[in-house]
This record gives C-alpha cells, sequence and structure tokens, in this order.
C-alpha cells in the first residue's frame, strides 16, 4: 500500500475513535501501552491547540 492510501486509512480509521477497534485486536497490538502513550499525547496536543474541552471517554 503505498504512503497516501496508508495515511488516509490512519486518519479515517481515527474518527470512530478506540471504541471502534474491538478489544481481542487492541490486546494483541504489539508495544500496546507506547502506542496508547502516544495516541493520549497526540490527542492532548490537539485539545491544546484547537483550544477545545477535553473529555476523557474512558473515565465517563
Amino acid at each position: 500500500m503505498k504512503l497516501p492510501r496508508k495515511l488516509a486509512c490512519g486518519i479515517s480509521g481515527a474518527c470512530p475513535g478506540i471504541e471502534a477497534i474491538p478489544p481481542e485486536w487492541r490486546h494483541k497490538l504489539e508495544n500496546r501501552p507506547h502506542i496508547e502513550s502516544l495516541a493520549k499525547k497526540l490527542v492532548a496536543r490537539k485539545f491544546e491547540y484547537s483550544g477545545q474541552i477535553q473529555v476523557d471517554r474512558a473515565a465517563t
């Protein structure tokens, strides 16, 4: 798969959120703690720059 397609797939997959990924897939993810940490930092940075209020769906 070429890079633009990979980027498009990644972005479109990010829109529905973590809840859209079956739990059994998430548990098998290699380097899961590191990837989740990076994802949380990316989300925090997005809200920091956009000025939006961040809601932690996992806590609700």
